[in-house]
């Protein structure tokens, strides 16, 4: 019937949908494949801090969440 009772089809009514994050992983790869780690951080901001003072060039730095999700990569 038209016009009937309203469903969500399934969705929640939930903001978040993932775990909040709660660290920040700064790896570097260089071509031949060797990693570095530059550390752990609590936000993304200090992070992003952390890999504008990195000085080591030919390679990707990446930044990561503890649920190894990517979210900044920089190639240098």
């Amino acid at each position: 019937m038209l016009g009937g009772k309203r469903t969500t089809f399934g969705f929640t009514r939930r903001r978040h949908l993932t775990s909040e994050t709660k660290s920040f992983i700064i790896v570097g790869v260089k071509e031949r494949g060797e990693m570095i780690h530059y550390g752990e951080y609590d936000t993304l901001e200090e992070a992003k801090r952390r890999v504008a003072n990195i000085e080591d060039t030919e390679l990707v730095i990446s930044i990561f969440t503890e649920a190894n999700r990517t979210v900044y990569r920089e190639e240098r």
